[in-house]
């Protein structure tokens, strides 16, 4: 247990100087007059008393107070201890002092509630209202503030999240981050998600009345666009047809399998590990996706009919980390080695890197693929939305991953196609 330690305030004085008591705790510290003062030269800083000496014949009544102090400071902070409150200072020196005038335990009365247990309370009543995915969101939310806090050693409360909270954050979220891979730094995007979560946040605060409104409108997220990629048709087929026994990786045919099926529904990841026989009915797959809670109904091509027929409408589990590494490795098999230029920006530093296009292959790859193939094919966005989940076509659009040439050449086809229709008669 942390232990209070009494001091003068300027020991290197010859007057009189008063007597500072100072608690230190989990990083926090607290310091506390006792309005009392004494001569350095009756002070013993080692004992941390006043002398037992006839020249200062208030020594006596001094260091009974000290004790005093010590056991109340002890007592306030085993008060919250016993609750599994990490007091902030403000709150143990408000204990004390309430303590000390003989006035019950301030943590008995109705207090507003902390930051940290309103967001601890936001993320408890977002579970089984939200989807899983989001709540990670929230919970990496907190972990990136507690971060800040200990960082700044800074005491986040509501009344200091403001302007200049928002800009320290946001620079702490791009140069000091810790990421699981040792990197340093998160990217423009996941910043921005991290700033539009604490807004929501905020604002359902707002709405309980936890804290007084104030305006969000400089707490701007940041963002950038993502230069992600989509396998056309014919890459697909290539990992398709890739002979996994006779290349001595028979381990690897449900993973890409799965991969298959995913660029031919459209489907996430968290929606295949569900899938089942209830789901598939007379060519078509009828679920309720997971992130969103949006039922769709994704019709079955012939790839994904094979596939789901070989498996008896009931895909087997698979590691998701493990897929993620094994769809690069199928990417490789099936030569789809092509450069691709990468932009990245952290913070004002704007850096590009070439990697070769399996190397970027991932579950989400699917998805894309989906979307675009079927927009290059001409099916309508709306109906592609309708079957993707994708809420608005501002989202859906950025999901496209068609470059300049690819663009210019489906416009040609346009063209050609409004060419060849006949003059309506007059």
């Amino acid at each position: 247990m942390p232990k209070a330690r009494f001091n003068l305030k300027n020991a290197k004085q010859n007057d009189e100087q008063l007597i500072v008591m100072f608690f230190n705790y989990n990083l926090k510290r607290i310091k506390i007059s006792l309005e009392e003062k004494v001569k350095p030269k009756f002070w013993n800083p080692k004992e941390q008393y006043v002398r037992e000496v006839s020249d200062f014949p208030a020594y006596a009544e001094i260091n009974s107070k000290i004790d005093k102090y010590r056991k109340l400071i002890n007592e306030c902070f085993e008060y919250f201890t016993d609750q599994q409150i990490d007091p902030y200072p403000e709150e143990l020196k408000k204990e004390f002092n309430s303590r000390l005038n003989g006035r019950r335990p301030v943590a008995e009365e109705n207090q507003p509630l902390r930051f940290f247990d309103a967001l601890d309370r936001f993320i408890e009543k977002s579970v089984n209202r939200v989807a899983n995915d989001t709540v990670k969101d929230y919970r990496a939310l907190k972990k990136h503030l507690m971060g800040f806090e200990k960082k700044y050693r800074q005491i986040l409360t509501f009344k200091n999240i403001n302007y200049n909270f928002y800009m320290d954050f946001v620079d702490y979220l791009a140069y000091d981050v810790i990421k699981p891979d040792k990197g340093i730094g998160l990217s423009t995007n996941t910043i921005g998600k991290q700033i539009k979560n604490l807004k929501i946040f905020l604002r359902d605060c707002f709405k309980r009345e936890i804290v007084t409104p104030f305006s969000l409108a400089d707490f701007k997220s940041p963002s950038e666009y993502t230069e992600t990629i989509y396998l056309n048709e014919d890459e697909i087929s290539r990992i398709s047809k890739l002979d996994l026994e006779k290349l001595g990786f028979p381990d690897y045919i449900l993973y890409r399998d799965i991969f298959v099926l995913g660029c031919s529904t459209g489907l996430r990841y968290s929606d295949f590990e569900r899938l089942g026989p209830d789901h598939i009915k007379n060519g078509f797959i009828h679920i309720r996706q997971k992130k969103v809670q949006k039922p769709v109904v994704i019709p079955l091509d012939a790839n994904a009919e094979k596939i789901l027929k070989k498996y008896e409408n009931n895909l087997p589990s698979i590691d998701y980390f493990k897929f993620n590494v094994i769809v690069k490795e199928l990417g490789r098999m099936a030569g789809i080695d092509e450069g691709v230029v990468i932009t990245k920006k952290r913070g004002a530093v704007t850096k590009e890197t070439t990697f070769k296009k399996y190397e970027l292959i991932a579950s989400h790859t699917c998805r894309r693929s989906f979307c675009t193939n079927q927009f290059m094919k001409g099916v309508p966005a709306q109906l592609i939305m309708r079957i993707s989940g994708h809420k608005s076509e501002k989202n859906f659009l950025r999901y496209l991953k068609i470059d300049g040439k690819e663009a210019a050449e489906k416009m040609k086809e346009f063209w050609k196609l409004i060419n060849k229709q006949p003059e309506k008669a007059d």
